[in-house]
């Protein structure tokens, strides 16, 4: 789970599918989008996935492009020191 997942707990349901929504469409146009202002490398068939199924905003949404993303970033950087 993603950042969908981490929605307020006190809003309805219709309230939370709307937050989803709003936070989905903010994400694909930062990071999927054709001119994404900060865009990531993952497949086209992943990101076409995402594309397809951005209207149910479901919370495992954009699971397949995270873990392309951090399958993919050096290993280095993912140590704190």
């Amino acid at each position: 789970m993603w950042l969908l997942g981490s929605l307020e707990l006190h809003c309805t349901y219709e309230c939370v599918i709307v937050q989803r929504k709003a936070a989905a469409a903010d994400l694909i146009a930062g990071h999927f989008a054709a001119g994404a202002h900060e865009p990531v490398n993952i497949e086209g068939k992943v990101r076409q996935a995402v594309m397809d199924n951005a209207a149910s905003a479901a919370v495992d949404l954009f699971d397949a492009a995270q873990k392309q993303v951090l399958h993919d970033f050096p290993a280095v950087l993912l140590v704190s020191h």
